[in-house]
Parts: C-alpha cells; sequence; structure tokens
C-alpha cells in the first residue's frame, strides 16, 4: 500500500495508543467502518472496554459483522481479551496498532451466526447459522483526526494525575486492503472507511438517536459528520470536509430524518456548512442490518417499544458528480418506528 504522509493532525502518538492498564474512571474503545463496493463486502467492528460502566464485568466486548456477497451477515458477539498500548483484543477480534494515526492491522478469525442481512431488521435471532470466518485486513489512514467541538462522549470532570489523558472522540478516513474467508472460500477486498477511537469518563447523557456518516472518495476528498439527539430532545450536529490536504470543520444544516426499517434503497440527503460554504451531498443505501438489540442479542426487538437499537448501511454517495463509498451507523428507539418495518 502507499505510504501516507503525517496524518497526526498535531495529536501526540500516545492519543492513538490504548491505555494499557483496566480503571474505573473512564471507558475506552475504537470501531472501525470499511466497504469493498467492488466485491459487496463490508465490515462493522465495534471493540469497547467497559471499565467505568456500573455492573460489567470489566471485560472487552467486541461485536463484529460483515456484509457477504448473496445478501448474508456474518456476526459474533465476543468478549474476553487484553489490551497493551498498541494491541487490543477479545477473544477473536484484534486490533493492532502498526504506526500512530497511520496504519493498523485488523484480524478475525472465530465462530460466526450466518443469515439474511434483512432478517436483522424484523426480528430477534435466535437461530442463526453457524460458521468460521477469518479475516486479516490492513488499513492506512489517509485524513488527520476530526473531532466535533462539543460531543456527548466529552468529559467535563477534571482528570485526575494518574490517568492517562482523556480527550473524548476523534474520526479518521482510511484506505484498506486485505483478505476474507469463510466456507472455504477466500476472497481479497481493498476500499474505504472509517476508524474513531473515544476515551472518556462514563458519559451521562442518554442518547434517543444518532448517525455518523463518513466517507472518503476516489479524488482524496471527504465529508464526515456526527449528530446527536439527547432524550432531553436537544440536537446537536457537527461535520467537515476534507479536500487538498485541508480538514475544515463545520456544522450539520440538514440530514434527513428516518423512522422506517427497510433493506435498501434509502435516500439521504446532507448539508454542511464549512467555513460559509455549503456542502451538498446526496447517498443511498446499498443495503442495512442491525447489529444489535442494544441487550447484546442480533436484530431488533419490535414488541419492545423502549429497545434502542443500531443499524449499519453500506451507502454510495454522490457529490458533485463524484461517488464514493460508506456506512451510515444510526440509532434510534423502536417506539419512534412506522410501518413498514
Amino acid at each position: 500500500m502507499i505510504d501516507a504522509p503525517d496524518m497526526s493532525g498535531g495529536r501526540a502518538a500516545a492519543d492513538d495508543a490504548f491505555a494499557p492498564v483496566k480503571t474505573d474512571a473512564f471507558n475506552e474503545g475504537m470501531a472501525v467502518y470499511l466497504v469493498d463496493p467492488g466485491s459487496g463486502i463490508s465490515f462493522t467492528l465495534i471493540l469497547y472496554a467497559l471499565d467505568g460502566d456500573a455492573g460489567r464485568d470489566g471485560q472487552n466486548r467486541a461485536t463484529v459483522s460483515v456484509n457477504l456477497p448473496g445478501g448474508l451477515v456474518a456476526k459474533s458477539l465476543d468478549r474476553g481479551g487484553a489490551r497493551t498500548a498498541t494491541e487490543f483484543r477479545s477473544d477473536h477480534l484484534i486490533y493492532e496498532q502498526v504506526e500512530p494515526f497511520r496504519r493498523w492491522r485488523y484480524r478475525f478469525s472465530g465462530p460466526v451466526a450466518v443469515l439474511p442481512q434483512p432478517e436483522t431488521l424484523r426480528r430477534v435471532i435466535d437461530d442463526p447459522s453457524e460458521g468460521v470466518l477469518t479475516f486479516d485486513l490492513q488499513a492506512n489512514c489517509v485524513t488527520p483526526p476530526w473531532s466535533p467541538p462539543s460531543t456527548v462522549f466529552a468529559s467535563a470532570t477534571p482528570q485526575a494525575a494518574n490517568e492517562p489523558p482523556i480527550f473524548g472522540f476523534y474520526v479518521q478516513n482510511v484506505r484498506f486492503e486485505g483478505t476474507v474467508e469463510i466456507a472455504g472460500r477466500e476472497l481479497n477486498v481493498r476500499g474505504t472507511g472509517w476508524r474513531h477511537h473515544v476515551r472518556a469518563r462514563t458519559w451521562g447523557a442518554e442518547i434517543a438517536g444518532h448517525h455518523f456518516i463518513h466517507v472518503l472518495f476516489e479524488s482524496g476528498r471527504a465529508f464526515g459528520l456526527q449528530v446527536a439527539q439527547l432524550e432531553t430532545g436537544e440536537a446537536t450536529g457537527f461535520g467537515y470536509v476534507y479536500e487538498d490536504g485541508v480538514l475544515t470543520p463545520g456544522v450539520v444544516r440538514y440530514i434527513t430524518s428516518w423512522n422506517t426499517l427497510i433493506n435498501s434503497g434509502e435516500r439521504v440527503d446532507v448539508v454542511l456548512e464549512c467555513d460559509g460554504r455549503t456542502v451538498k451531498v446526496v447517498g443511498e443505501t446499498l443495503n442495512n442490518v442491525s447489529v444489535s438489540t442494544g441487550r447484546g442479542g442480533f436484530g431488533v426487538d419490535l414488541a419492545d417499544a423502549d429497545s434502542r437499537f443500531m443499524t449499519f448501511a453500506d451507502t454510495r454517495w454522490l457529490w458533485d458528480g463524484e461517488a464514493g463509498y460508506g456506512t451510515w451507523e444510526r440509532s434510534q428507539r423502536v417506539s419512534a418506528l412506522k410501518p413498514p418495518c
């Protein structure tokens, strides 16, 4: 892969490492979202050390969701593992830092549940078929870190002297390549995506729903956003554009709302205002899967109106005629949904 220039954005290398010791003071985690439009394979990898959550057992928690050709999805909910400054893992998922803010490696080998993608939007899954999934992916970061100026993940509490830096949340866009194997078939994959890293005290603000969208185009430009809807009714939305090596932060002026669960074909319009410039992009979902019920299972519990769930949709975007691919992460309560579900 082509070497990338320094992408730290002025952050210290220690910010892109993991705190190697567990503590009651904060949560730490990293999520990775990768899309290969050529093969139709995409990856959602979420790995958190929930040290600061009351009632947790201190184990690392991983969610792996891999969209496969033929409309299938392979899923794993994994625990265990450990973390050092440069490696973070559950029993089967491994994040390895190769070079801070520039290169990461993501590996998995273990059992997965295999099911049709649409089924994750209709019910809680309790009878999936079983399979074994292996992948090995190398990612190069190609934009500097972006953080929203205000975020529900940030901590206002003063930091203790013996704690690692608590910085809230940041995102980088990446290009990746590697291999994935399932059912004895090995495929090469390559594409674009994004990664985020969060290190903050347990967040007290309850989120009713949210949007994360980050998209990298072949030309190298990118855009992204974070919109959070709090239980109090407040909503905040921040974004950025990246062009000609310059990342310009801004605000979200508009994003299409959603309250139905469908497999694909949703349109989403985004309007950002960055340094006085209005940027409009239009996206369409290529697939849509639910990662979890919010209580540890697969699918959406449509019988529980208070259940909060999270979905991921691979998306194709047009920005001034140029096509790019990304992932639309979003959450919602079942009570907010309308037919068809």
